[in-house]
């Protein structure tokens, strides 16, 4: 058992997708942010749709002795 963190850190700098099981059957999947948009809606996303106070993805929101939290 991994903490999410570690985890959306695996999916972040590997580039593999993670799914994520519960007595055996899958019931979630972590891809890459890449993965969930088309070329031109890279381009095309800005910075300040992120809500204020917000984090942008893969930022370290907090961290204590065991756990990021993304």
């Amino acid at each position: 058992r991994k903490t999410l963190g570690d985890l959306a850190n695996e999916v972040r700098y590997t580039g593999t997708t993670i799914t994520l099981t519960r007595h055996g059957k899958p019931i979630a999947c972590l891809v890459p942010v890449e993965d969930t948009m088309t070329i031109g809606t890279r381009d095309t996303v800005p910075d300040y749709s992120v809500p204020e106070g917000w984090a942008l993805a893969g930022e370290i929101v907090e961290k204590n002795d065991e756990t990021v939290i993304v």
